[in-house]
C-alpha cells in the first residue's frame, strides 16, 4: 500500500503516518517472528513425556 494523494500540505501528513505506521509494523512482526522462535526452540527441547505425581506418589 502506498499513503493517499493528498493536496497542499496533507501530502507531508500522509507520507509521515504511513512511514511510521509502516516501521511499527516492522518492528511488530519481527518481535512475533522473535517470539515464536523463542517458543518453538523451548518446545524442542522438552522431553517427549512428562509424568506429574503429588507428595502421595499419585
Amino acid at each position: 500500500m502506498t499513503p493517499p494523494a493528498g493536496r497542499w500540505n496533507w501530502q507531508p501528513q500522509f507520507y509521515g503516518l504511513y512511514t511510521r505506521c509502516s516501521s511499527v509494523i516492522a518492528a511488530a512482526t519481527r518481535e512475533l517472528a522473535l517470539l515464536i522462535k523463542r517458543f518453538r526452540s523451548g518446545a524442542e527441547s522438552l522431553p517427549d513425556a512428562v509424568v506429574i505425581t503429588t507428595v502421595e506418589g499419585r
